[in-house]
């Protein structure tokens, strides 16, 4: 019962910590955690866009779109190592909505407990690659990942 109860805690300061984003007033939501052992899954969607942001351009959009994504994929991480202390590693993945109707992955990260030295690092897309995330960045805007990326290295096929 206390790993239902973490998970619980989880998904609350989720709500609460991640209810708003920087960008975005519409709330994180959260697709799917699973727990093994000492490590842990979760999955998640990219807010919507805010709608005072609908006036601005498409490449604005997008840009703002992506910010966005990162900073709730390092606030996620950040919330995931407080709320459950016995995970020592941790798969995260991020989904946006597609015109296809198949969410298409855009961030994927398999984090750890240790903190990596961020203090001096000013840009959000050095701190998220030292965290762990994998994600491709092109003009702004976070690109959809190849199905290969998104497994961990004990996953992928040996060559």
């Amino acid at each position: 019962m206390r790993r239902l109860y973490e998970v619980a805690d989880f998904i609350r300061a989720t709500r609460r910590r991640l209810r708003f984003g920087e960008l975005s007033r519409a709330p994180l939501r959260i697709l799917r955690v699973e727990l093994r052992g000492d490590s842990a899954e979760c999955d998640w969607m990219t807010r919507p866009l805010d709608p005072w942001d609908s006036n601005l351009s498409p490449p604005a959009r997008e840009e703002s779109a992506s910010c966005q994504a990162l900073a709730d994929a390092m606030a996620l991480r950040a919330v995931l190592l407080d709320e459950l202390p016995s995970i020592r590693s941790a798969v995260l993945r991020c989904f946006r909505a597609s015109p296809t109707q198949t969410p298409e992955a855009i961030i994927f990260g398999t984090i750890t407990r240790e903190d990596p030295p961020l203090l001096r690092i000013a840009s959000p897309v050095m701190r998220a690659r030292l965290c762990g995330f994998q994600f491709e960045l092109e003009n702004g805007f976070l690109k959809p990942m190849k199905s290969d990326e998104l497994s961990t290295p004990d996953e992928r096929p040996a060559e």
